[in-house]
Formats: structure tokens, C-alpha cells, sequence
């Protein structure tokens, strides 16, 4: 791979193509893979189909960054377990414990932390529209009371935060916008 970070999860996505071919189980995102499956005699065989897919791909893995048989994996913010996938108590408790932020750039680092927790987090997006509004151009930065509301607002959100479960075909399911009639169709 050529030197440099901006290129590689472009190299990376291609090749990632090659070794999805017959690993099914597989999650390749950035550089990192993680490979999954009900038993541990499917995992192994799981595990020894990508190995051979680096060979002939002719990547290689470093054994002392690899991490096998884990229960969970830690991966950009966020724990993947058998039951889903949650935030990593890190990744909130940043946003719990952020200060009050005094300007524009420190209300965009705390608005970036909700966006990305935002999947997690209900109705995330409709809580921080007085912040949002605080970012236009056009506005002064002036921190008030409702702002310092919302504020709060969203960090006891961050705290309470979903784990998204894995799909169960079993279950009953429901494609109807949240919080509009059932669909007619």
C-alpha cells in the first residue's frame, strides 16, 4: 500500500470487494475487519477463508494488530456485541462531560459528537435545533438560557443512548415513518 492515510481506505475498499467474494460473515471498514458466525467451527472456517483471501489478494495482516475470538469488538466509538451494536461509554461520557462551549468552534465539536452518535439516539436532530441556529453565518454567537436547556437536553440523551440491534427476521416488521399514520399501501 503507498504511503500516506488519505489514500488507504480507498486501496482498502477495493480490495475489500475481492475478499467479500466468499467471506459472507465479514465487515471490512476502514482497514479493519471483523469477522463473525454462530459457532465457533463456523467462525475458524470463517476466519481461515479471509486469511486465505489476504494470501491471494497479496495483503498481509500484522498477527500483533489482530485481535481473534473476541466476545466484542471496540471499533470507532462504538462496541459491536452479539446483541448489537452500542455506544462506547467513552464516546458518550466526552459528550457528558464537555463545558458549555463560549464560541462557534467549540459548539461544532459538540454538535459533530451528537451527529455522530445520532443513529443511536432518538429524535437527536429535532432536540438541537436552537444550537443548530446558534451555527448560521449570519448569527451572533449569544448563549442563553434556552440554548443552555437544549444543551442539557442532549447530554441526558448521549447518556441514554440505544444499543441498534442486530436484524431478526423473526420479529414483526414495520417500514411506516416514526410518528406518521400506517402506510395505506
Amino acid at each position: 500500500m503507498p504511503f500516506g492515510v488519505k489514500t488507504a481506505p480507498g486501496i482498502w475498499t477495493a480490495n475489500n470487494k475481492f475478499i467479500r467474494v466468499c467471506v459472507c460473515v465479514c465487515v471490512c471498514v476502514c482497514v479493519c475487519v471483523c469477522v463473525t458466525e454462530a459457532t465457533p467451527q463456523e467462525h475458524f472456517e470463517n476466519l481461515h477463508e479471509l486469511v486465505y483471501r489476504l494470501f491471494v489478494a497479496g495483503l498481509k495482516a500484522n498477527i500483533n494488530k489482530c485481535s481473534l475470538y473476541q466476545n466484542d469488538v471496540k471499533f470507532l466509538g462504538k462496541i459491536a456485541d452479539k446483541n448489537g451494536i452500542r455506544l462506547d461509554p467513552t464516546t458518550t461520557s466526552a459528550i457528558i462531560n464537555m463545558p458549555t462551549p463560549q464560541c462557534k468552534d467549540q459548539l461544532r465539536s459538540f454538535l459533530g459528537h451528537m451527529s455522530y452518535i445520532g443513529r443511536h439516539v432518538p429524535d437527536v436532530r429535532l432536540a438541537r435545533v436552537p444550537l443548530d441556529k446558534l451555527m448560521k453565518a449570519d448569527v451572533k454567537f449569544t448563549w442563553t438560557a434556552e440554548q443552555d436547556s437544549v444543551f442539557s437536553k442532549c447530554k441526558d440523551l448521549a447518556s441514554n443512548a440505544a444499543t441498534l440491534a442486530h436484524f431478526d427476521p423473526s420479529l414483526p416488521l414495520h417500514s411506516e415513518p416514526r410518528g406518521c399514520e400506517k402506510s395505506k399501501w
